[in-house]
């Protein structure tokens, strides 16, 4: 396990995560830790469930949003401007996904995310429980599996802000 880096974790005191939800249960996965996997993730109109690591890595940023029961059209919105932040610091390295209750996914007023991002319905609630999910949250998953950002809103200038710090952007020497 020690060759494989599954061991290695950044959590605390390192300046490449940023977490801002530090009340949060310690038992959970926070900025600095290897995303944890969950499975039972549905797209609209695909016949099987997919894993959350089917959408991780590949040498991409992933962004994901979660919505529960509350959705609504400025949670979604906020998502939406979130995406578009992260892709334009990061361009083709950057990848999102949204993860939505299934009572969500199934409102006949729910309509699936933009075309450049992929809207999953946690159906086994495999992701809520692992990542401790709530209403509005996202996390910033970094090609390498670990978490680097977690926050309770989407705020696309905090993201950006952790983002530019971690690249060393707008940083003077």
């Amino acid at each position: 396990m020690r060759e494989t880096q599954l061991l290695v974790g950044y959590r605390g005191s390192s300046p490449i995560v940023m977490d801002e939800c530090p009340d949060m249960d310690a038992a959970l996965p926070a900025p600095g830790d290897r995303a944890p996997q969950a499975g039972g993730l549905v797209e609209a109109f695909i016949g099987h469930a997919q894993r959350l690591h089917d959408h991780l890595g590949r040498g991409r940023h992933t962004l994901i949003g979660y919505l529960d029961d509350d959705a609504d059209a400025a949670r979604i919105a906020a998502f939406d401007a979130a995406v578009d932040a992260w892709r334009a610091a990061l361009g083709p390295a950057a990848s999102a996904v949204s993860i939505v209750s299934p009572k969500v996914a199934n409102a006949a007023s729910f309509e699936p995310a933009r075309e450049d991002y992929r809207t999953l319905s946690d159906n086994a609630g495999e992701f809520a429980d692992a990542f401790g999910a709530k209403h509005g949250m996202v996390w910033a998953v970094r090609p390498d599996g670990h978490i680097g950002f977690r926050s309770a809103r989407c705020a696309p200038d905090a993201l950006i802000a952790w983002l530019d710090r971690v690249l060393g952007r707008g940083v003077t020497p």
